[in-house]
């Protein structure tokens, strides 16, 4: 019930967030596979190849 107000605006709202969330998930994703094994050099470089 608590989020009932969130849910119905997703539903009728024209817009979304989802170019976001997938900018997002993106970098998160070269940060998993890097992590532990490069330095911030090689992280930075793959996310702006990445942009």
């Amino acid at each position: 019930m608590r989020d009932e107000a969130a849910v119905r605006a997703a539903i009728t709202e024209p817009w979304s967030t989802s170019p976001v969330e997938g900018q997002i998930n993106r970098l998160k994703e070269l940060k998993w596979q890097i992590c532990g094994r490069a330095k911030h050099d090689l992280l930075r470089s793959r996310v702006l190849a990445a942009v």
